[in-house]
């Protein structure tokens, strides 16, 4: 099931009413970011986006998490590259799909955000939700030889009308070669004011202007 989770850094201040004159206590800032989950085979870190360093988690993780697997972590870091989890919750992964005959579904989204980061491409949207999971698929059509053509694809699965739901998606960029890392990405959404197209350059991509 598809589940909403909204983030937000918040500072919780608590005013002390056994002294008049001292200064409110503050709870420890957190940070909220996308993340990555790295395994071996005697421990378990994450690689935040953006930090080229793997951060590690001084207490045990009770979720069941694959290598691999996208999340949202909410962490406030302790020392070094030790960190303190506050919260986690699982992120769609999926991997971009190579066909050129892509099977799409077009039930609408509502695209809040859409980024490129070294090894993803990110997705906020909002769906129209009530209780049956919808399907997510990213393709990519290979005759494209300019961009990284990707084309979305949503299902509700007949799920009945219900209420907005804010849903997170990240899929793996590793099946691009060098080359095609270098391309700009063209994003095709449908919405309900129809097709959304999004022109994005990967970070180390060496175009300086988007088409």
């Amino acid at each position: 099931m598809i589940r909403s989770h909204s983030y937000l850094l918040v500072i919780v201040l608590s005013l002390q009413l056994i002294a008049c004159e001292k200064e409110p206590d503050r709870m420890d800032n957190y940070w909220v970011d996308f993340a990555t989950v790295i395994k071996t085979r005697d421990q378990l870190s994450f690689q935040i986006d953006h930090n080229p360093n793997r951060v590690v988690p001084d207490q045990p993780i009770d979720e069941v998490l694959a290598a691999g697997q996208r999340v949202i972590l909410n962490y406030t870091p302790v020392r070094d590259d030790i960190i303190h989890v506050n919260d986690l919750r699982k992120v769609f992964t999926g991997v971009i799909i190579l066909s050129p005959s892509m099977e799409i579904f077009t039930d609408p989204v509502k695209v809040q955000s859409i980024w490129v980061t070294d090894d993803h491409i990110n997705m906020i949207l909002e769906i129209e939700y009530h209780h049956t999971p919808h399907t997510f698929a990213l393709y990519r059509d290979p005759t494209d030889l300019t961009h990284v053509n990707l084309f979305l694809s949503h299902s509700k699965n007949d799920d009945s009308p219900g209420h907005a739901e804010k849903v997170y998606l990240s899929f793996s960029l590793h099946s691009l070669s060098p080359t095609e890392m270098n391309r700009p990405f063209k994003v095709n959404l449908h919405t309900r004011e129809g097709i959304r197209i999004f022109y994005i350059n990967h970070p180390d991509s060496e175009e300086k202007q988007i088409p």
